[in-house]
């Protein structure tokens, strides 16, 4: 009974922490290898590109 509630806790553990952390990890060293800028970057570059926010 004791190793199936620590199989659950650990499962559960790894699905909301380690996994999440990992995989936002790994994009944001496979956005770095390809040169590509998060959306809120391009935003605010369209922005003001555009001359959207300027007073």
């Amino acid at each position: 009974m004791q190793s199936i509630l620590t199989a659950i806790l650990a499962e559960a553990a790894y699905n909301l922490v380690v996994r999440s952390w990992l995989q936002r990890f790994c994009i944001k060293l496979w956005m770095k290898s390809r040169n590509l800028t998060p959306i809120t970057q391009r935003m605010i570059v369209f922005q003001s590109s555009i001359g959207t926010g300027n007073n």
